[in-house]
């Protein structure tokens, strides 16, 4: 059969289905984030579905929470279960949810090898498995192509436009558990890989960008993933930089690598996320914590939830080295909605709040110095540049005290006394991130961005530094230039970017990047 009339079979009758579900949503005005999420140097999600976009549960997702991911409600089963028709109900739902409490979403997933209906892989006729041929290499391709294009073409024609204030996805698993460390490329044997070989990740990404970002490969709205589980393990870790720094090698718009961190107290170490954290930072894009959590081993006991507890608060001080993260996601809300044993989430099913919170929110948290027992602490003024009035200085031991009364100023009665200046307090202006797109090599153009909502008047610096062996940091270039090319004299070099932001009516921020290393 010709490629051009198997591919056909694969756009035509393309049946949508937007359902509409009543629900009772809480009110955005009675919640706020005030809760973990407003602790954070960086977002953090929880994934959830329809059970928690009402009642209680929906209440603690939106104050302790800043983005939401869709458990299920995304994966290709949910969005596409038979050729053609296309399913958002769940899907809308939750972004409804978060746009209506101000939440992020992180869209989950387009390509996987699970939750994937097996029509994806089967001949339309034949319904026999496709083959590695021409035809249905094609075939295949194209429904890769119908599945993400309907799909972000639905998301911004009901929500607006990607990166607008009313499209709340920030982010899109583009594919997921991809990564196999002991095949020699790295890469799962999935039927994806069967029928298409290694170049289907690369399709899935070039689909997705043209989809979600009209083919944007700088400041795109919507950063596209990598993301992978076991990413802890040292073999795992090393498979995934070198399949993400082949993807950055031949122009492919990844834009981050996502790690899900499923953890186990006891048996995964703290310093191997560390290290993957490290390492990942090398690569020069985005990276994500996207499905956080950490089982008890063996029974579950209080002395056990408390060793829980103190394990998520050695892995909050271990993300916190890491600023710049792109967020931070648990997977679950509460402990009988995980798919795991071991009771590895923050709440209790009553939705209480367990060690593990209490840890993972002490970490996070800014830290308060004690004051000694015993002692009064001495209130300093702090001088600001908004003060227009010099203090009152404060009499010392050996000032004469006057005994008398001090008579008051006569003022003639035509005599207006001034008002004392008005001091106006600066806002505050905030910088959560600086990333770096481009590839980390001798000749290419690095481009630096805030993500950031900064004030219309905000005025932006960039400056670029190389970081010594000491860790001193010399300026390399002279322009204030949010570009930069890369000379051959920083080869194998680590260099760092800071943003400086002034607006009026705003104190001045400056943020700096994380480190990357030139190749």
């Amino acid at each position: 059969m010709p490629v051009l009339n198997r591919v056909s079979r694969a756009a035509a009758s393309i049946v949508i289905v937007v359902g509409i579900v009543a629900a009772t949503v809480v009110s955005a005005s009675a919640l706020g984030t005030s809760g973990l999420a407003s602790s954070a140097p960086w977002p953090v999600g929880v994934a959830i579905d329809q059970r928690e976009t009402v009642g209680s549960p929906a209440s603690v997702v939106a104050s302790e929470f800043s983005q939401i991911t869709a458990e299920n409600a995304m994966k290709p089963d949910a969005i596409q279960p038979r050729e053609g028709e296309f399913t958002f109900t769940g899907a809308d739902r939750l972004i409804d949810f978060a746009q209506a409490h101000g939440l992020r979403v992180w869209g989950h997933t387009l390509v996987w090898h699970k939750q994937t209906p097996a029509w994806f892989f089967t001949d339309p006729i034949t319904k026999q498995p496709l083959t590695d041929s021409p035809a249905d290499r094609a075939l295949l391709l194209e429904r890769m192509r119908v599945h993400i294009t309907t799909l972000a073409t639905h998301l911004s024609t009901r929500y607006g436009a990607f990166g607008s204030s009313t499209n709340p996805i920030v982010a899109f698993d583009v594919v997921n558990e991809v990564i196999d460390e002991w095949e020699t490329n790295g890469l799962r044997r999935s039927e994806w890989y069967r029928i298409l070989g290694p170049s289907f990740i690369d399709s899935a990404f070039q689909i997705a960008n043209d989809a979600f970002n009209a083919g944007k490969t700088v400041d795109p709205p919507v950063a596209l993933f990598l993301n992978d589980y076991g990413t802890e393990w040292p073999k795992k870790r090393q498979a995934v930089m070198t399949v993400a720094s082949g993807l950055l090698d031949r122009d492919i718009p990844l834009g981050g690598v996502g790690s899900q961190f499923h953890l186990t107290v006891g048996s995964s170490p703290v310093s191997d996320v560390g290290d993957t954290l490290d390492a990942f930072a090398t690569l020069g894009v985005e990276q994500a914590v996207t499905e956080l959590d950490a089982s008890v081993s063996g029974t579950v006991t209080p002395e056990a939830l408390s060793v829980q507890g103190e394990y998520f608060r050695a892995i909050g001080e271990r993300l916190m080295r890491h600023p710049e993260l792109f967020s931070v996601t648990v997977w679950g809300l509460n402990d009988s909605r995980s798919w795991r044993t071991g009771a590895p989430l923050l709440f209790n099913d009553d939705l209480s709040k367990k060690p593990s919170y209490d840890g993972l929110r002490a970490a996070v948290s800014p830290k308060v110095t004690p004051t000694p027992t015993g002692t009064t602490p001495t209130p300093t003024p702090t001088p600001t540049r908004t003060s227009l009035i010099p203090p009152t200085p404060t009499p010392t031991a050996t000032s004469a005290v006057p005994t008398q009364p001090v008579p008051a100023a006569t003022v003639p009665s035509s005599t207006k006394v001034p008002d004392a200046p008005t001091v106006v307090p600066l806002k505050p202006l905030q910088i959560s991130r600086v990333t770096v797109s481009g590839k980390l090599r001798v000749g290419q153009r690095l481009v630096a961005r805030v993500p950031s909502a900064l004030p219309t008047n905000a005025q932006v610096t960039y400056q670029w530094y190389t970081v010594k062996s000491t860790g001193k940091k010399v300026a390399i270039t002279k322009a204030r230039s949010r570009t930069f090319t890369v000379p051959k004299r920083l080869k194998r070099s680590t260099i760092v970017v800071r943003v400086t932001a002034s607006a009026t009516g705003y104190e001045r921020a400056v943020k700096w990047s994380r480190l990357i290393t030139i190749r």
